[in-house]
């Protein structure tokens, strides 16, 4: 599993309450577009969009016309732009080991479990 051989401290919460306590812990947002996003870009959080829906593209190129977010595309992305995109966040000393196609291909898997639950 591509985040347990990642040296980076990746999270993933699911049915959680009150994300606010999170979010002010939190380097990076890496997400979708979905609401959770709208809340990272609320706290002001580093934020990095990949839509894994067609319905959440408007919003994430939104979020990056205003300069909220980083908005790498619609589930498929160049891993190199991802790279950058975490860079150029406010805290450059986070050093990553990743295959960006599993990261989305995660985000829709979460997402759909979550519909059929």
């Amino acid at each position: 599993d591509i985040i347990d051989e990642n040296d980076v401290p990746v999270t993933i919460k699911s049915c959680v309450n009150n994300m606010f306590d999170y979010y002010m812990n939190t380097d990076i947002f890496i997400g979708a577009g979905g609401l959770a996003c709208s809340e990272a870009v609320a706290c002001r959080l580093n934020t990095i969009l990949i839509s894994t829906y067609k319905h959440q593209i408007d919003r994430c190129n939104h979020f990056q016309d205003q300069n909220w977010a980083v908005y790498l595309g619609h589930l498929n992305f160049k891993e190199e732009d991802l790279r950058n995109a975490i860079n150029q966040q406010q805290n450059p000393n986070i050093t990553i080991n990743f295959n960006p196609q599993i990261i989305a291909q995660k985000l829709t898997q979460a997402y759909e479990r979550k519909q059929n639950d």
